[in-house]
């Protein structure tokens, strides 16, 4: 792990140093509730462990109207656009990634609205926006289940995953869990 934490270090000293935290399922009227508990009880648990990163809360919403389109050609948005102006929030630091490409037509954005960002805090632990446009970006390819794109980043899609996975098993016997020896260990067995 320490190998490769210099490796991070070394090719993106920005995020090393930042915690980036992407949440789905929040709507926009939430987003205080979320800043108020959520996003504390983050804070205190790092600094519980003494950890030396600033945390960067990110909200994932994948159900947006705006459409984009990129009025250069016909065919439709290229994969990865990235629209951090004209149609964001003025009090917030938002931005949206067309993470799948659009074959004809308009393009449907997720939004992601960054509601703590506490790497602004210490200029030189500072993550630029551009690191975590392509972080977010790359995630959005990092699902174990499907070999291109999916719409939200893969940390999202594991929490649906097990988030679905243990409702459902809340309302059956225990037939279906694992044995106890695969839940005690830190693997993914749920994927």
């Amino acid at each position: 792990r320490a190998r490769r934490l210099r490796g991070l270090q070394h090719a993106q000293p920005d995020l090393a140093r930042a915690h980036p935290h992407q949440r789905d399922g929040v709507s926009e009227g939430q987003f205080q509730t979320v800043l108020n508990q959520e996003v504390a009880a983050v804070l205190d648990a790092l600094a519980k462990k003494r950890v030396d990163a600033k945390l960067t809360y990110v909200i994932v919403n994948k159900r947006v109207d705006a459409k984009v389109l990129d009025a250069r050609k016909d065919d439709g948005c290229q994969e990865g656009t990235i629209v951090d102006s004209l149609i964001t929030r003025r009090d917030l630091y938002d931005f949206y990634i067309v993470p799948l490409y659009s074959r004809n037509g308009l393009a449907n954005p997720v939004h992601y609205a960054v509601l703590h960002d506490g790497s602004q805090e210490d200029p030189r632990r500072s993550i630029r926006p551009s690191a975590l446009y392509s972080l977010t970006y790359k995630l959005c390819f990092m699902y174990y289940n499907w070999t291109g794109p999916v719409r939200a980043p893969a940390p999202c899609m594991f929490a649906h995953k097990l988030a679905y996975l243990l409702g459902d098993l809340q309302d059956k016997d225990n037939a279906y869990l694992p044995t106890p020896k695969l839940m005690s260990t830190v693997s993914c067995w749920y994927l």
